[in-house]
């Protein structure tokens, strides 16, 4: 047997421990990020952080924007898994401006029924707070307005009004028959309503058609899970007629390199060591600015993508592929870049990944996953729990009265996702 040494030239794909680095730091969130410097900072003597760190930057913000009434709140009942009415005043607190609209939500919110309604008049709130019947309604607004959810509604009859705005500002008709004969239009009686309204019985029943899309009661079980951060890593702000984003980098601007490296340098036992702390120190922040620019331009698209919910509107369907497509980034990339992060709107505190949904076909557009979820839930929420719809039917009422095509098998996989069992365990 002869043996033979030979050299071979092959090429593949290196990956170094900085390029690791930059990749796991991108997909952190701010706490993340923030406890990764720390451990580098016991390692590298280099690294350095001005006294005003991160607990204390984001706490000073967090009072800028919400005043000072902040630290007065009374807290939700810590030590325990928080349920909806607690995720959802943990979602909209971001947005109130006064230690009175703080009280006054969080009375709100705590009153709501399991339907999402509030059993309770303005009056009445009022003088248990305290505090004008004018704050009541202005927050109760506000609460209802709030991802378009109508929460607080007094009831049925008072949320199918705020939709029929919302959704059919134009149907007058259908607005009459909620607001004064829901109960006649709920039995069908359309020739006694055809004679009393003046109207032709298809004119009523084109208005029942819409109603049907309606939704009975809020979606509660869509409010989503509780957000892990204090304050949102982007903040978006409505100036005239444009959208404004900010980051919460400002933390991570005090980290910097000792400015005593260089005479530390004169040990030459030491001076190797101290070459390697400052290239990894200096690679660290590049890399938390490079990461910083990277989510601001996929907030900027995203921003410029879902406008139509920022302005009350549902979601447009979007992609992490036509999102790294107009910033020249890979799709991964994009994936990372809003993995753990979070963005605060005026219409509430979400992860960023909320923004990105399938579209599926509509007739001649498309329509988000989220929205047919909603469809779903509504059609539920309707159906007769006697002779509860099977997901074949429920393919069958989309396609009919949303003009939405979608196989049975995803119909049963969007159902699962929103936590509604299968027809069989429906059934009463």
């Amino acid at each position: 047997m002869k043996l033979e040494l030979t050299q071979k030239q092959t090429t593949g794909l290196f990956m170094t421990t900085e390029v690791r680095q930059a990749i796991s730091l991108l997909q952190y969130s701010a706490m993340d990020v923030w406890d990764y410097v720390q451990e580098e900072m016991l390692n590298n003597p280099l690294l350095a952080v001005e006294e005003r760190g991160f607990s204390e930057s984001y706490s000073s913000r967090s009072r800028n924007q919400a005043g000072e009434a902040m630290n007065n709140v009374v807290e939700f009942y810590p030590g325990h898994e928080k349920g909806w009415r607690e995720k959802l005043f943990d979602q909209i607190k971001w947005q109130l401006n006064s230690k009175e609209d703080y009280e006054v939500m969080q009375y709100l919110i705590l009153n709501l029924n399991e339907r999402g309604f509030l059993p309770i008049e303005v009056n009445e709130i009022s003088g248990s707070l305290n505090v004008s019947s004018s704050s009541v309604t202005d927050n109760l607004q506000h609460l209802k307005d709030y991802e378009s959810r109508g929460l607080g509604s007094s009831g049925t009859r008072d949320y199918l009004i705020y939709q029929i705005k919302q959704q059919f500002p134009e149907e007058g008709l259908l607005m009459q028959l909620v607001a004064y004969y829901l109960d006649d239009i709920a039995n069908r009686r359309w020739n006694q309503l055809s004679k009393q309204l003046s109207v032709s019985q298809a004119d009523i029943k084109q208005a029942f058609t819409l109603l049907k899309k309606l939704r009975p009661h809020p979606y509660i079980d869509s409010i989503m899970q509780p957000v892990k951060y204090m304050v949102a890593d982007i903040i978006v702000k409505k100036e005239g007629t444009d959208y404004l984003l900010t980051d919460s980098n400002s933390p991570f601007s005090s980290i910097h390199i000792d400015s005593s490296y260089a005479s530390l340098k004169k040990d030459a036992k030491a001076e190797s060591f101290l070459n390697d702390c400052y290239k990894n120190a200096n690679w660290l922040i590049r890399s938390i600015e490079q990461r910083r620019q990277t989510i601001l331009k996929v907030a900027k698209v995203i921003v410029k993508e879902q406008i139509a919910f920022l302005e009350g509107g549902p979601l447009h369907p979007l992609t992490y592929k036509q999102v790294a497509e107009q910033i020249d980034m890979h799709e991964s990339t994009v994936s990372r870049a809003v993995s753990n992060k979070v963005m605060q709107t005026s219409r509430g505190v979400f992860e960023m990944k909320y923004f990105f949904t399938t579209g599926l076909s509509q007739n001649d557009s498309t329509i988000s996953s989220t929205q047919v979820k909603n469809h779903i839930q509504g059609l539920i929420d309707q159906e007769n729990k006697s002779k509860p719809l099977s997901d074949q039917k429920l393919a069958q009422v989309l396609k009919k009265d949303y003009g939405v095509e979608i196989s049975r098998r995803t119909v049963a996989k969007y159902r699962e996702s929103i936590q509604i069992p299968s027809s069989s365990k429906r059934k009463e």
